[in-house]
């Protein structure tokens, strides 16, 4: 993926995260910065042929729940990939 492709899923999450906000020259968007650090995994390991169409659908479906609040999605200390499931309070 190539600066062009990451700018345009940034600006795409920037709508659907309603935590980012600008503050001066600087952005916060937790949300978008994961989930562009994920697209970016996943299409790798596409690339690379070690995940198939069915991996990236489940990848898609993940980040749509991150989303919508559903599921927490985030990298742990060790670089590995966590989705925890939101549970009702």
């Amino acid at each position: 993926m190539d600066k062009k492709e990451s700018a345009a899923i940034i600006e795409v999450l920037k709508n659907a995260d309603k935590d980012f906000f600008k503050k001066g020259n600087v952005q916060y968007a937790r949300k978008a910065f994961v989930i562009n650090s994920v697209v970016k995994w996943v299409l790798k390991k596409y690339d690379e042929n070690l995940y198939g169409e069915k991996e990236v659908e489940f990848y898609v479906d993940v980040i749509n729940k991150f989303i919508q609040d559903e599921i927490k999605l985030y990298w742990d200390s060790n670089g590995d990939l966590q989705i925890e499931g939101v549970q009702d309070e």
